[in-house]
């Protein structure tokens, strides 16, 4: 709930998130997820190897989706290993 409200309080001075009313229209880089979610770009790394958070891999590029980002968040932000899985299930 805590980390929901400063994401909240972020957004509203710069957001990353540019959506629609159904899907975010732009992923987002590792920096911005890093500051979006209000961890180090090196946690954001360790969870992405992990696979316990939701990305892409674009060429040798990572991205994250801003509303799997959330959707992880509202799960309560697990780290088990695989759990990114279970968001993106969550989410269709």
């Amino acid at each position: 709930v805590e980390m929901t409200a400063r994401m909240d309080e972020r957004s509203a001075q710069t957001s990353p998130w540019r959506t629609t009313p159904n899907r975010c229209t732009e992923l987002v880089t590792q920096r911005e997820a890093a500051h979006i979610l209000a961890i180090s770009e090196r946690k954001l790394q360790q969870l992405t190897a992990l696979a316990a958070i939701p990305s892409v891999q674009i060429g040798r590029c990572r991205r994250y989706d801003p509303v799997l980002l959330q959707a992880w968040i509202n799960q309560g932000c697990p780290t088990a290993p695989g759990s990114a899985d279970a968001v993106r299930k969550a989410v269709r």
